[in-house]
């Protein structure tokens, strides 16, 4: 069977939704990478779980869809597709389950199709289960909300975040922030941590998303050890 004979039917409205898990793990991507996941994810619905063994399970994602999603009219943006998905092909991400920490590949295959601009991609089977609303703690966002954001640390701040929008704050210590956003190595200084990282992705967040985003550091004497993030979903006139 050709990698695109199986392209999932979806409704109109294009959402991500993902297990709490895997919002809180850590992995590296470009905001290209994530983008081309971010698409992938959206065609994954509750019902595609049990397809999870079968070896034509790919998703299909157009440069059409990207173009249309992410408002881009670069003539070469189906370069960037296939650039994005090379690299995608050999990234990992790091699961925390109980004790113990996963690593596994997002995809097991992917296809390219330079007739129809288009790429297939397969997730893994394990990542499938978190992605598809099968566990019991998942979070899911309309994929429009994100779409403008520039920053791929706004789109995963914007994740983080989205995940305590019920409770309206959350807080993660420094450690676990950066971890999270594979900043580990990175930004050993605090204030350019904020910064890089802190300032402007919350403003990018507040400005282009359907939440409002603050944040405040909490201290231990004069170190800063974590960030409180205030999460408020904003109203819909809010929005235009």
């Amino acid at each position: 069977m050709n990698l695109l004979d199986f392209i999932p039917e979806r409704g109109s409205e294009k959402r991500v939704v993902q297990d709490n898990a895997l919002i809180s793990a850590a992995y590296t991507l470009t905001l290209q990478e994530k983008r081309l996941l971010l698409l992938g994810i959206s065609k994954v619905g509750q019902n595609d779980y049990k397809h999870r063994h079968t070896e034509d399970f790919f998703f299909t994602v157009t440069n059409k869809e990207w173009q249309d999603v992410f408002k881009i009219s670069d003539k070469n943006s189906y370069n960037d597709m296939k650039k994005a998905a090379k690299l995608l092909w050999d990234r990992s991400i790091l699961i925390k389950q109980s004790d113990e920490r996963i690593k596994l590949r997002w995809v097991t295959a992917c296809g390219y199709n330079d007739g129809e601009a288009s790429i297939s991609l397969q997730f893994n089977p394990i990542i499938m289960a978190h992605l598809s609303g099968m566990l019991d703690e998942f979070t899911s966002y309309k994929l429009l909300s994100v779409s403008g954001l520039k920053s791929i640390h706004s789109i995963r701040i914007y994740e983080l975040a989205s995940q305590f929008v019920n409770t309206g704050v959350r807080v993660l210590s420094v450690d676990e922030l950066k971890e999270m956003l594979a900043l580990s190595d990175s930004y050993s200084s605090y204030a350019d941590l904020k910064r890089y990282v802190l300032d402007k992705s919350v403003a990018e967040i507040s400005s282009k998303t359907d939440i409002k985003l603050t944040w405040k550091p909490i201290k231990m004497g004069r170190k800063v050890v974590s960030i409180r993030f205030n999460v408020k979903k904003k109203d819909q006139i809010e929005m235009f």
